[in-house]
């Protein structure tokens, strides 16, 4: 719910998507878990973005994560070996997301990999590794 989701919605329509695509408004957190979870990936393609939730979340379910190139998408998506855990795909390059949604469907192993990698994002980005985090920079040992 927004002031642009009547646009969206006409948009949608008009590109023949009106049978794929819903617009669900705010949810509770189970119900969105939810529809969360019966999906086959999740895509943020954000011009910019704070620290993401929705997309901590999809990695808990092991969903494969496409986001926009952004610092923050980056940053979240960015293991501490520097690795990747979800696709980054370049600002406004929708035949690069193409590409990318194209090969996530047809091919089995890229798949796998990616929702092998968003795994081990959710395990980083797991509450009790950050409050191990933030131990470390808190407690000098002796």
């Amino acid at each position: 719910k927004g002031p642009e989701r009547f646009t969206l919605e006409r948009l949608t329509e008009k590109l023949g998507g009106g049978d794929r695509v819903r617009f669900y408004g705010h949810l509770p957190r189970d119900r969105a878990r939810s529809l969360l979870s019966s999906a086959d990936v999740f895509i943020q393609t954000s011009l910019f973005e704070g620290h993401s939730l929705a997309l901590l979340e999809a990695a808990s379910l092991s969903i494969p994560i496409v986001v926009s190139d952004v610092p923050a998408q980056r940053e979240a998506v960015t293991l501490a070996s520097g690795d990747l855990g979800g696709i980054v795909i370049a600002l406004h390059d929708a035949q690069a997301l193409s590409n990318e949604l194209r090969r996530l469907s047809v091919d089995d192993s890229y798949y796998t990999h990616w929702t092998r990698m968003s795994k081990v994002l959710a395990t980083r980005s797991s509450y009790n590794s950050m409050i191990e985090s933030y131990a470390s920079l808190l407690i000098v040992p002796r």
